[in-house]
C-alpha cells in the first residue's frame, strides 16, 4: 500500500487514497474502530488490519450461477439479485510481485 500511495503521489493523483477512504467508509458500519491506546473490551480480541495483505478475492463461477438458475426454474422459484458493495469473497489470485 505504501508503494501504491507513493506512486500515486508521483503521478499527481489521489486515486489510491480515495479508494482506501471509500473502502474504510463502507466497512466502518460493520466495525468499531478504536485507537491504539484503547483497552480491548473483555471477551474481544484485537484484529490487526492489512488492506493489501490478502491475495485472495472472490468470484462466483459461471457454472454455479447456471446451476442456481436451473434449480430455480425447475422448482418455480423467483430469482432476486443484489449488488453487495465491499463483499468479501474468496478466490485464488496470482501474485504479481517480482
Amino acid at each position: 500500500m505504501k508503494e501504491s500511495l507513493e506512486l500515486a503521489k508521483l503521478n499527481g493523483d489521489t486515486l489510491w487514497a480515495d479508494a482506501i477512504s471509500q473502502h474504510m467508509k463502507n466497512v466502518s458500519v460493520a466495525f468499531d474502530f478504536s485507537d491504539q491506546n484503547t483497552n480491548t473490551p473483555i471477551g474481544y480480541t484485537i484484529m490487526p488490519n492489512n488492506i493489501n495483505g490478502s491475495t485472495y478475492a472472490g468470484v462466483v463461477s459461471r457454472e454455479s450461477v447456471c446451476i442456481a438458475f436451473t434449480y430455480a426454474a425447475l422448482h418455480d422459484l423467483d430469482i432476486y439479485i443484489a449488488d453487495i458493495q465491499n463483499a468479501y469473497l474468496q478466490a485464488l489470485l496470482k501474485s504479481i510481485r517480482q
